[in-house]
């Protein structure tokens, strides 16, 4: 994950509670969908590697570097525009944010 810590974006490993083998493929399938709405971007920013010496450490970049985090999962009327697209095509993003805590 990457976390905004201001004036830097820094990355950071999240250790997660062990599974009792059954609950596995419920938890990939979870992980699938929260995973599909992160943008390539941000995907490869979590994916980046940062070594001094011989110990990888995060990696940090200066907040003038915008991250987006998210894919645009819904329809942006932000700029003022009504939207033309149907509602089967979006996402409904609050469904995968409020089911992101793993």
């Amino acid at each position: 994950d990457i976390v905004k810590e201001y004036p830097r974006y820094i990355q950071v490993l999240k250790v997660w509670d062990l599974l009792p083998l059954e609950e596995i493929p419920k938890l990939v399938k979870r992980l699938d969908s929260i995973f599909a709405m992160y943008t390539d971007d941000f995907i490869n920013c979590c994916k980046e590697k940062c070594v001094e010496g011989d110990l990888e450490i995060p990696k940090s970049w200066m907040s003038s570097h915008d991250i987006v985090r998210f894919k645009n999962v819904c329809n942006n009327n932000e700029f003022g525009s009504e939207s033309s697209g149907s509602s089967s095509t979006s996402v409904d993003g609050t469904r995968y944010v409020e089911n992101s805590k793993v």
